[in-house]
């Protein structure tokens, strides 16, 4: 849990290139823009099955409130509302920007390979991460606030 608040705390990711507003938006874009996401799992896939196993899971009850909104000109907020973890940063500015035709999002200094991406759900994969050598996968799971 430290490790994942460390990449999600301390890296941003600063683009110079996001997109203006008069730019077309992707259909990948459109699904992610102006929408509050949710963080409602994340973990490390530790087997690399692709999935998150319930013991793989690592999300802490004062994070399962943490939304993410993402808008057009390629900025973000991310709150940590109702139930903060009490590391002092209820709100936090990033940059975002969607990569390879829409199939990965940078994000936080990381790119992200993105395993599902609807107006209801929004699964990302990151790997190789390593972790006293051994080689693991960690996935994050949003759902859209409003559905």
């Amino acid at each position: 849990m430290m490790l994942f608040r460390l990449m999600m705390s301390l890296f941003l990711f600063c683009d110079t290139n996001a997109p203006a507003d008069n730019r077309q938006i992707t259909p990948a874009a459109g699904m992610l823009i102006n929408r509050q996401w949710v963080m409602i799992d994340y973990g490390f896939d530790e087997n690399l099955n692709g999935k998150l196993d319930p013991t793989e899971s690592r999300i802490e009850d004062c994070e399962k409130d943490d939304t993410y909104e993402f808008f057009r000109d390629g900025t973000g907020l991310a709150k940590s509302n109702n139930f903060s973890c009490c590391n002092g940063l209820d709100e936090q500015p990033f940059r975002w920007r969607l990569t390879d035709n829409g199939n990965s999002l940078q994000l936080f200094a990381e790119t992200l390979s993105i395993t599902r991406l609807t107006t209801r759900e929004l699964i990302t994969y990151k790997t190789p991460w390593y972790i006293k050598g051994q080689k693991i996968g960690l996935i994050t799971i949003y759902r859209n606030q409003a559905l």
